[in-house]
């Protein structure tokens, strides 16, 4: 039983899943890019960053915490980068255990998303 049995409501998903992951792809470059010339001092100008170095909020200094979340930003879009390729492919060649990789992954995004909501609502609202 192959894509062609299901007609062309199969067909329009599968377009859309490459769509979407061709789009997440770009945005997981794009994140790498951006966190690679904020670590290497490329964006704006070096007396911004400077600035933010001699400034200190709750005992963090600012500076310092940008270049950690440019990290954070790079392997995130790392991650996006991967698992976008992981959808498009599996998507475009018919891979079943690419996409079921795919949307187990997800899944486990989605869980992670939904605690930390949970957890955030806890600390916020102070609901028990």
């Amino acid at each position: 039983m192959g894509l062609k049995d299901f007609g062309a409501g199969a067909r329009c998903g599968q377009c859309f899943l490459i769509v979407l992951n061709i789009w997440f792809a770009l945005l997981g470059i794009a994140m790498i890019v951006l966190g690679v010339f904020v670590r290497a001092g490329k964006v704006g100008d070096n007396r911004i960053l400077q600035m933010l170095r001699q400034l200190d909020f709750g005992g963090i200094n600012v500076g310092d915490g940008i270049l950690a979340l440019s990290a954070i930003v790079i392997v995130v879009g790392v991650f996006t980068l991967l698992l976008s390729a992981d959808g498009g492919f599996g998507a475009c060649f018919r891979k079943k255990g690419m996409l079921i990789l795919y949307v187990v992954i997800l899944a486990i995004i989605l869980i992670l998303e939904i605690a930390l909501l949970a957890v955030w609502i806890k600390f916020v609202y102070g609901v028990r």
